[in-house]
């Protein structure tokens, strides 16, 4: 019998790239994978409110729930309320586009209860960080620079 032995070939692999929590998190939100993605798109769209429905129309109300097609926008003043009834598909057109999704919001609802949103004036600022980050590219590097680094 012959003695000769088969050479071990590793098996190439393709290179990993590593990628942070948070980005996998913030990208599952975004294209809608998780449970919890319609709120995370309420809450992005009140954070870009005034540039989705217009600065003036931002001033007079702000969108304050989302549950199954239903829009809840809480408005300023009763009077407010008739005006918007008028631009309600207006409105909605606006809100699907920027969401990306045709049928996203179905009715919208007017409301005077603000549910506990709070003026973008008196949201914490790490809100405003997360609500304001973008998903990374596919093609992205992971940045070391944005772990903590322990300090030995």
């Amino acid at each position: 019998m012959s003695d000769a032995r088969i050479p071990y070939k590793p098996k190439i692999r393709k290179k990993s790239r590593l990628t942070a929590a948070n980005d996998v998190l913030l990208s599952l939100l975004q294209i809608g994978k998780l449970p919890i993605s319609d709120q995370y798109l309420r809450w992005q769209l009140w954070f870009k409110w005034p540039e989705v429905i217009g600065k003036e129309l931002a001033g007079q109300c702000e969108p304050v729930n989302f549950f199954k097609g239903t829009l809840s926008i809480w408005v300023e003043h009763p009077v407010y309320i008739q005006q918007l009834n008028f631009i309600t598909q207006s409105m909605m057109d606006k809100i699907n586009s920027y969401v990306g999704k045709p049928l996203w919001v179905t009715t919208i609802k007017f409301t005077l209860d603000r549910k506990m949103v709070p003026k973008r004036s008196e949201a914490p600022e790490d809100l405003k960080k997360f609500l304001a980050s973008e998903p990374p590219s596919e093609d992205a590097e992971p940045q070391l620079d944005q772990f903590p680094q322990k300090e030995r």
